[in-house]
């Protein structure tokens, strides 16, 4: 999880692999927020990076049960 945290409170965006799927955590003027691989966006914004990790949601799992049981992988951090 600290990779993650760090990466998105220093201002980084991360793409990552969630059951097959490619997800994008973008850094918008709105906050951040969970787009999926057709653009489309799965999650409101959150401009508190700790709310944004516990409250988001793919599905029916958070981003940080996702995170924590490592079925989310990182791509790439940009």
């Amino acid at each position: 999880m600290y990779k993650w945290k760090n990466a998105l409170k220093s201002g980084r965006e991360i793409e990552f692999e969630y059951n097959n799927r490619i997800y994008f955590i973008g850094n918008y003027d709105e906050g951040r927020c969970i787009s999926n691989d057709e653009n489309k966006e799965v999650t409101k914004y959150y401009t508190d990076i700790d709310l944004f990790l516990n409250e988001a949601s793919i599905g029916k799992y958070l981003l940080s049960e996702l995170i924590e049981s490592d079925s989310a992988k990182i791509i790439t951090i940009f």
